[in-house]
């Protein structure tokens, strides 16, 4: 915040006793100015401090992600947020686009063979697990769910096979 010093009119700058007046209510209205800028902020879950997060949490019964990154806490919070039945693909749509932006996901359905599968970029990779319980809640029960991670990007892919017997381990 700038100096209140230039909100006096030019003969008021001149008064000393003033001046220091000023000089002194500055720190406060900067603080002021802060506080309320926040305030503004926490409004919006994009854009919420840790402690709206927290309160954001509190709210929605998400269990409080203290260990977990802002932009993970923030996604459990907007899920929460865009969850509204009932379910249907304009539904689904506008949450997956709120989520992830329009284009970062593909979804495949088969109604016949009651089928659903999203498929997100791989750098959605960590709030996979979140997407897919809260998907699974809302959409209908005898639906079959599955959640895919894709790249646009040729990534070295390894392939391992093994089967347990008892306690023995073949690869």
């Amino acid at each position: 915040m700038a100096d209140l010093i230039f909100y006096l009119p030019e003969h008021l700058k001149q008064i000393r006793e003033l001046r220091a007046i000023v000089q002194a209510e500055t720190p406060a209205f900067t603080r002021l100015s802060t506080a309320q800028k926040q305030l503004l902020d926490d409004q919006f879950v994009m854009t919420a401090s840790d402690s709206a997060l927290k309160r954001y949490e509190l709210m929605f019964s998400i269990p409080i992600g203290t260990g977990l990154p802002a932009e993970e806490r923030r996604f459990q919070i907007l899920a929460k947020l865009n969850n509204r039945l009932p379910y249907s693909m304009g539904w689904l749509r506008r949450k997956l686009d709120t989520l992830f932006g329009a284009g970062n996901y593909q979804i495949t359905r088969d109604i016949r063979k009651r089928y659903l599968a999203v498929e997100t970029d791989v750098q959605f990779e960590s709030v996979l697990v979140a997407l897919y319980d809260d998907l699974r809640a809302s959409i209908p029960a005898n639906m079959e769910l599955e959640t895919y991670i894709s790249s646009q990007y040729m990534v070295g892919q390894y392939h391992t096979c093994w089967m347990q017997t008892y306690d023995e381990i073949y690869l």
